[in-house]
C-alpha cells in the first residue's frame, strides 16, 4: 500500500516500505544524537538546547499511541502526529481572540501541522 503526501498532489506516493525504513533510519538517528547528547550531559558539558524536547516528544508519542488516539499514519513515533480530534481543534483555535487578534497566520500543508 501507499501513504498519498497530503497537499503535495505532484509527489509521489511513498510506499509503506518506505515509510518504515525511513521511520528506522530517523529512529537510529535520534537515538545515537540523544546518547552523545546524554554522554555530555553525564560529563558536565553542556548538551544540546533541544534535548529537553526528546523525553517529551516521547511521552506524548506514547500516550498517543496507548490511547489509541493517534490518527494515521501510524505509528506516530518520530514524527509530526496526527490525532482524533485535529479537526475540531483548529476550530476551537479559530474561536481564540489571539487568532483574530494575529496578523500573521503560518498554515503548512501536512494534515498533522
Amino acid at each position: 500500500s501507499s501513504c498519498p503526501r497530503v497537499g503535495w498532489p505532484e509527489m509521489s506516493h511513498e510506499t509503506e516500505e518506505e515509510r518504515l525504513r525511513n521511520d528506522a533510519q530517523a529512529r537510529d538517528r535520534m537515538a545515537a544524537h540523544m546518547s552523545a547528547v546524554e554522554a555530555a550531559e553525564a560529563r558536565g558539558e553542556t548538551g544540546d538546547r533541544g534535548a529537553w524536547k526528546w523525553a517529551i516528544r516521547q511521552r506524548i508519542w506514547d500516550y498517543l499511541e496507548e490511547n489509541n488516539i493517534a490518527a494515521d499514519p501510524r505509528p506516530v513515533h518520530h514524527r509530526i502526529p496526527n490525532f482524533v480530534g485535529a479537526e475540531l481543534t483548529a476550530k476551537q483555535v479559530e474561536k481564540l481572540p489571539e487568532f483574530h487578534r494575529a496578523k500573521w497566520i503560518k498554515v503548512n500543508p501536512d494534515r498533522p501541522q
